[in-house]
């Protein structure tokens, strides 16, 4: 039989991460850790007029046994925060998701390999619209930068 003293650390061993775990999924909106976009009408039509346009970039990554990775992609983002857009090269798909007004923007990609989750800011600079951020998928991540 187990004695009182390896019963109660078998217990924590057990407890104590998944109470972690728990915790912090609980916890993540507080964090700022924002939910996935699940259609383009989660924009709750923020304007975002100073962001309207098009962006054009490249986004590059790491794929578990494949390597280096990258590609191209252009969205567009309207003035009530909504961006439609694809991306292509080792993987190609569309793009759809918001930009909030403080340029917080994120998306999801479908496409031709595994969904892909797009994060990162949006930035008016003068007449130029800055674009950068992360994006990863169940296999891969990486970054992804552009401009108009």
């Amino acid at each position: 039989m187990y004695s009182k003293i390896a019963f109660k650390e078998l217990v924590m061993s057990l407890f104590l991460p998944m109470f972690v775990l728990i915790t912090v999924l609980l916890l993540c909106p507080c964090l700022g850790i924002s939910q996935k976009i699940q259609s383009t009408e989660d924009c709750g039509n923020i304007e975002t007029s100073e962001l309207q346009g098009k962006i054009n970039g490249t986004w590059k990554g790491i794929y578990p046994g494949t390597g280096l990775v990258s590609g191209d992609f252009e969205i567009e983002i309207s003035t009530k925060g909504t961006v439609t857009g694809n991306y292509s090269g080792f993987i190609s798909g569309t793009i759809s998701g918001c930009v909030d007004s403080s340029g917080y923007f994120q998306a999801e990609g479908v496409g031709s390999g595994p969904a892909v989750t797009w994060t990162g800011q949006v930035k008016k600079s003068k007449d130029t619209i800055l674009a950068l951020g992360k994006w990863s998928a169940a296999s891969g991540s990486g970054t992804w930068s552009g401009r108009n």
